[in-house]
């Protein structure tokens, strides 16, 4: 017998969510992480938290989907290079069940000389990596990194603007969506929850572009849309939102976690420092 196609209970399309990365171990007073590269920060036992917590969330959110006979035919995760997105990519994969987590150059940090000293792009964690390393760092998940990056770095590496204006960073995150949100106007065939772990600026500015108010910076905010099957429409679902509790404490046998601390709240709508990167 063949399989009959999903019939859906609305023309409800695709959703895309940005989320930044957890707590960055370098911004933490007595962090018991080592920081092996200093420009490629890993998360602190709380960042790793409030990933898992992020990822729970959009279990949640799946698990009601499917409910309501709106299910997903796919989930997709992708995450900058920089380690900090990739753990936290790890923390929310863990949670919805998915084995692969696709690099993206598109979602990298701002490239700015308030941050770095040099290009960072190339001198990565996941460039300095073997591919045993990786899957060992990553438990076994399948980190993709993009065929011509490996093929020609040099060449790739050129291309990645530095030093980059905070506006350029905003722009090149913009562009990245717009690109991803045509790709799914035009397959209504399917409805995919896109997910992409980024850094401050860029989620805050996706929510920003898309009709959101909030500015602050958090860590995990979620900024997301989702798309309408019958035009061109699109609406905010998430306006640079959390989806753990502050401040809750979480504690684990084998490795106690201490209190999840309260991120940080500047209202500079369209100015950062590098505590927000």
């Amino acid at each position: 017998m063949e399989s009959q196609p999903i019939q859906r209970k609305n023309t409800t399309g695709s959703q895309i969510y940005l989320i930044r990365h957890g707590e960055r171990a370098d911004q933490v007073e007595n962090n018991n992480k080592l920081i092996e590269f200093d420009h490629d920060t890993p998360l602190t036992d709380n960042g790793f938290i409030q990933a898992q917590k992020t990822g729970l969330y959009l279990r949640s959110i799946i698990a009601k989907e499917q409910e309501e006979n709106r299910p997903f035919d796919q989930i997709i995760i992708e995450s900058s290079p920089f380690l900090r997105c990739l753990q936290t990519a790890q923390g929310i994969a863990s949670q919805i069940d998915i084995c692969d987590i696709k690099v993206n150059l598109g979602y990298r940090e701002w490239l700015s000389q308030q941050l770095f000293e040099y290009n960072p792009m190339g001198h990565l964690f996941i460039d300095q990596k073997s591919k045993a390393e990786l899957s060992n760092e990553f438990k076994g998940l399948n980190i993709i990194i993009p065929e011509d990056y490996l093929a020609d770095k040099d060449r790739a590496i050129v291309l990645m603007k530095f030093p980059e204006a905070m506006s350029q960073a905003r722009e090149r995150c913009i562009d990245q969506t717009e690109i991803l949100i045509e790709q799914y106007r035009q397959d209504t065939e399917q409805r995919i929850m896109h997910i992409i772990i980024s850094h401050g600026p860029l989620v805050q500015e996706f929510g920003l572009y898309n009709g959101g108010k909030n500015n602050w910076y958090l860590y995990c905010q979620v900024s997301a849309i989702e798309l309408c099957n019958d035009g061109n429409g699109r609406k905010l679902l998430y306006d640079n939102e959390i989806f753990y509790e502050e401040n809750e404490i979480v504690a684990d046998e084998q490795d106690p976690i201490k209190v999840l601390e309260e991120p940080d709240s500047e209202n500079n709508i369209r100015d950062m420092d590098e505590d927000f990167a």
